[in-house]
């Protein structure tokens, strides 16, 4: 069956190399033969499950288990796992799954998912046994010890309390007590060179993966990146057209045929599979991961994917979900050539990254920016590169800030960002144009940026418009905000995010009408 894997690779046929790997492993589970099988499944990902309702999704999932098709393997488990609502339809689903021939792809999330328990109600124990019969069935030997490295203990008690909470952690060890899976007998020294071979073979750097790599070596040289679209482009790989896309999108917007395109392009491909268990809420950019956010069940996976080329054009990571000590390894490793911005960032990350050793951090977002921050605010040594801070409150107003204005930190920004929230654009403008924010070159006020001229004057502002009209604020919504602005304080506004009628440029110029303006620019439909 090796033999017959290492002729398929060598005629490109990459389905039928699979299904020989699969073949060989059910004969004999080797973990380096397992480790090839989840490689060359990520080169091969079957169309994501669609529908428009949950039960439409639910009978795809049982056409294309029948089907059999091992390329469609992943996005299945996905799909059970995935399944929220009542516990009932995620353990029927899993047990399901026990009717697809062994295959070591499940092994991975299906800890992952006993790492990170989503239900705890009492018909959870359904999903539980359905995992735990599923791992028995698929029978790898390396689920022993990654369940060993599980402490339920400390898993659970970021679940619930009190009886339930010790009952569940009970009866997961009983069930990874009772798991018995033997070890792969040893191969032949023919199966293990040949096994060797084909990971040679299959691990060598491809055309395209040579170019990816130079991107990944040089995140901010776009000629790279502009060869590696031309590349996929003649391909037919789908990475060209997001790539394309995202081109055409620094020159004009998008239709919202394009923007609904673009999406179903990073939906459907493995744009990061080497770092998909941990990288949460995922960004896409030109083909690359851009941002991503840490979450505190996946911190046990964070040491195998330390030192990865994929973190390389991360530019930011969100830590709002991130409970443990910041994982400085991570964070400050050399991999992370683009990462200069931490969001979801509160106090308990402070004692580890607000220090004058974190000298990569441009961009902070805080949660609650409020005045149990001015002390680390009058830290004027910590996080030197600091030059954008931007505050995730909803509901402030000018006054909240009055603090935090003639703290060394802030008078050490370029860039200060927050929501509108109970107070005017008109308000934040006059708030923000005096002396005490004459070093800011941009401030963002919600959907509203304003930026410094030649002369130093807040004259320059940009509007995000919705992505549709149907969104809010609607455009008369955004033409009162406008027309709250200091009568001549502004020489050229810019209207971004989507193309707007004459009809509804009429109404943003009326309310404009008190400016002069030099510029005003807006695509039309």
């Amino acid at each position: 069956m090796l033999d017959l894997a290492t002729a398929a690779f060598d005629r490109g046929d990459l389905p039928a190399t699979l299904a020989a790997l699969l073949d060989a492993w059910r004969v004999r589970p080797d973990t380096e033969l397992a480790e090839l099988i989840e490689e060359l499944g990520a080169r091969l990902p079957g169309p994501p499950i669609t529908g428009k309702t949950l039960a439409l999704q639910d009978a795809e999932f049982a056409r294309r288990l029948a089907a059999r098709d091992p390329r469609d393997l992943p996005i299945l488990v996905a799909h059970a796992l995935g399944r929220r609502q009542s516990a009932l339809v995620p353990g029927r689903l899993i047990a399901e799954l026990a009717t697809w021939p062994c295959d070591p792809r499940t092994t991975r999330p299906l800890i992952a998912a006993l790492a990170s328990p989503t239900w705890d109600s009492a018909t959870a124990h359904g999903v539980w046994d359905g995992i735990f019969a599923l791992l028995r069935h698929t029978a790898d030997p390396r689920a022993v010890a990654a369940l060993a490295e599980l402490d339920f203990a400390a898993i659970w008690a970021r679940r619930m309390f009190g009886e339930p909470h010790v009952r569940a952690i009970r009866g997961m060890e009983k069930r990874r007590e009772k798991l018995a899976i033997a070890a792969a007998p040893p191969g032949s020294p023919t199966e293990v060179s040949a096994i060797a071979a084909l990971a040679t073979q299959l691990r060598a750097p491809r055309s395209h993966e040579a170019l990816i790599e130079a991107v990944l070596e040089h995140p901010d040289r776009l000629s790279a990146r502009d060869v590696l679209r031309d590349a996929l482009l003649e391909a037919g790989d789908p990475r060209g057209e997001h790539m394309a896309l995202d081109a055409l999108a620094r020159t004009r917007s998008l239709t919202p045929a394009e923007r609904l395109r673009r999406r179903e392009l990073v939906r459907d491909a493995r744009w990061w599979p080497e770092l998909a268990e941990v990288a949460a809420w995922p960004d896409v950019r030109d083909g690359f991961l851009v941002a991503c956010t840490l979450v505190s069940e996946t911190a046990h996976l964070i040491p195998a994917v330390i030192g990865h080329p994929r973190w390389s054009t991360v530019e930011r990571i969100g830590l709002a979900y991130w409970t443990l000590p910041p994982p400085i390894a991570l964070l400050a490793h050399p991999t992370m050539r683009a990462l200069s911005a931490l969001g979801g960032f509160g106090m308990h990350h402070a004692p580890t990254l607000w220090t004058p050793e974190t000298t990569w951090l441009w961009t902070v977002e805080i949660q609650h920016l409020t005045r149990d921050w001015a002390a680390l605010m009058q830290r004027a040594d910590a996080v030197p590169a600091l030059r954008r801070i931007e505050s995730s409150q909803y509901y402030d107003k000018i006054e909240d800030y009055a603090w935090l204005w003639p703290t060394p930190v802030f008078g050490r920004l370029r860039e200060f960002a927050v929501h509108l929230g109970r107070d005017s654009l008109g308000r934040w403008q006059a708030a923000v144009s005096g002396e005490a924010h004459a070093h800011l070159a941009r401030i963002e006020l919600g959907r509203y940026r304003l930026e410094r001229d030649a002369g130093g004057r807040l004259a320059q502002l940009t509007v995000t418009l919705p992505d549709t009209p149907r969104e809010t604020p609607h455009t008369k919504t955004i033409a009162t905000s406008l027309a709250g602005l200091a009568d001549r304080t502004i020489a050229r506004v810019r209207f971004v995010g989507r193309a707007i009628d004459r009809k509804q440029r009429g109404v943003l110029e009326a309310a404009l009408a008190n400016q002069s303006l030099e510029e005003l620019a807006a695509e039309a439909v």
